[in-house]
């Protein structure tokens, strides 16, 4: 008996731990969301390319690290997911921040948070995705 509430405890302890650190990501996430809505939102380009995770032939890079704003084929894709945000900011009164639902792709962990753009009595579903690179959380994806 007591062997068994040692397990229990310990697994109450693990998912305790699981949960804080989901929350952690989730308010680590969400403030990147309201920087990244900014940054767009005020045309701030090479800023927004530093949070948005590279995509292209460079496997190397591909969701490892940033854009770099300085190459110009980089610097054009930056700008097209950044109007594309804005264009979501721009015709929206407010914007509401859902839930995370984290996933594992290729062992790396994928965050994604559902935003709802509202306009009057409309609202917009977008799913925003996220990945961690190195120290930082990227946005990699938005639907």
């Amino acid at each position: 008996m007591k062997a068994f509430k040692k397990i229990l405890f310990a697994l109450i302890l693990v998912s305790g731990f699981v949960y804080a650190q989901n929350d952690d990501k989730s308010e680590v996430i969400k403030s990147t969301i309201n920087t990244l809505f900014d940054l767009c939102k005020n045309n701030k380009y090479e800023q927004a390319a530093a949070m948005i995770a590279y995509t292209g032939k460079n496997e190397k890079r591909n969701l490892a690290e940033s854009y770099n704003y300085k190459d110009s084929k980089e610097a054009s894709k930056v700008k097209r997911i950044a109007k594309k945000i804005k264009a979501f900011l721009d015709i929206s009164d407010k914007f509401k921040i859902g839930s995370l639902k984290v996933s594992t792709v290729d062992n790396k962990n994928n965050y994604s948070v559902e935003v709802l753009f509202i306009s009057g009595n409309q609202e917009l579903k977008t799913l925003f995705t996220f990945i961690e690179a190195g120290n930082k959380i990227l946005m990699a994806d938005l639907n």
